[in-house]
């Protein structure tokens, strides 16, 4: 039966892929172990247990650490588990006294009506207009969220926590372990960019040593076929093998770029009406997937000017040379083509955390090497020498 414009149009609301930051995909390949473990602590404190350890979640953009928190949140909410759950962002957390706040309320209004303080005795307008005076001491509200955590557990679930300043980053913390210390179950899941590793070294609060801490990467090949093979299967579109190889190859194990891809290839089959795709469809959608993947890269790569971009160009074509390497090494590199730029050396702590900042490389949780955030951008930045 031939295919009809509203037959395609009607197709598009259907596309089971999710491209894009902060989505979740229909197939969340790669990750159960991380599920695992941070269902073990969740889990615990939604049973009312006190469990010692909180949750970081690191990595670079479009590694998944918002969809993973997402799975979360959704799964806590189907098991309908007697607990208060709250999937909030950082944003607004740039001071000890902005974290203070959400937690109790003033900014976070809904966190604070989901804890329902009138059950323990404290009327919100009252409690928020002595709080803005003064005029209500910080262990009063800390008594009542300690009886209401004892009364229905609290989980929080924080994304973007990388952009807490490390003063709000250590209250939140703080309050978090002196309600737990009371008796009140709570735990809070952190996820954040790498930048979230160095916050929690600067809070005071050292929980990178006491923390259940997972770093989110590249996906195995295993992984990357399943997050499109699984959601085309689902929707009765197949893919042979040869045409799967080729595009886990060209996503290198990077979510977004398997969403992308994903998302064209039902596309194509739902506009030519066939059920199963192979190695022209793949020719045919990779035009676009190339310069989909370039819009990315020359995003990341404006936010490098002038003489840091030649030194980003520069790094990239040594680490290609050479090997990825140690951070001290690194630093070393980079302060060896300060130099050769008249430039101040001691710029290149700075330099090499900007490097992590703009996902152009990080650290994963036990390898003591810097690696690519993304392989094909380090590649692409290399190959911006030959054009200048």
């Amino acid at each position: 039966m031939a295919t009809t414009r509203n037959d395609k149009l009607a197709g598009l609301f259907v596309n089971p892929f999710r491209p894009g930051y902060g989505q979740r995909p229909p197939h969340l390949a790669g990750r159960k172990n991380e599920i695992y473990d941070i269902f073990k602590h969740v889990g615990a404190t939604a049973n009312g247990e006190l469990v010692a350890r909180d949750v970081v979640i690191y990595g670079p953009r479009g590694s998944g650490k918002t969809a993973l928190l997402r799975v979360v949140g959704e799964e806590l909410e189907k098991l309908g588990v007697n607990a208060t759950l709250e999937l909030m962002t950082a944003t607004d957390m740039q001071s000890a006294e902005d974290a203070r706040r959400e937690l109790i309320g003033v900014v976070g209004q809904p966190l604070w009506e989901a804890l329902k303080p009138q059950e323990w005795g404290l009327d919100w307008r009252g409690v928020q207009a002595k709080w803005q005076r003064g005029e209500l001491s910080r262990s009063e509200v800390r008594k009542g969220l300690v009886a209401k955590c004892k009364s229905k557990p609290l989980i929080l679930l924080i994304d973007e926590a990388h952009l807490m300043s490390p003063g709000a980053c250590g209250e939140l913390l703080n309050e978090v372990l002196t309600i737990r210390g009371r008796g009140g179950p709570v735990i809070v899941v952190l996820a954040g960019k790498p930048k979230l590793a160095e916050l929690g070294n600067l809070s005071e609060v050292s929980f990178l040593e006491r923390g259940e801490i997972m770093s989110l990467g590249l996906l195995d090949e295993q992984s990357s076929g399943d997050a499109v093979r699984i959601p085309l299967g689902e929707t009765g579109i197949g893919i042979s093998e040869t045409a799967l190889r080729r595009v886990v190859d060209d996503c290198q194990g990077y979510p977004q770029f398997l969403q992308l891809w994903g998302s064209a290839l039902w596309r194509r089959a739902s506009e030519s009406g066939t059920n199963r795709l192979d190695d022209s469809d793949v020719s045919e959608v990779e035009p676009a997937m190339r310069l989909e993947r370039e819009e990315i890269y020359l995003g990341r790569f404006a936010g490098w000017k002038g003489a840091d971009r030649e030194l980003l160009v520069d790094t990239a074509n040594d680490l290609a040379r050479n090997g990825w390497v140690e951070r001290p090494k690194l630093e070393a590199m980079v302060k060896g083509l300060l130099i050769r730029q008249n430039r101040e050396p001691d710029d290149c702590g700075a330099l090499v955390d900007q490097m992590v900042e703009s996902d152009f490389l990080w650290r994963p949780r036990g390898q003591p090497r810097m690696l690519p955030a993304l392989p094909s951008f380090v590649s692409f930045v290399a190959n911006q020498g030959r054009s200048r």
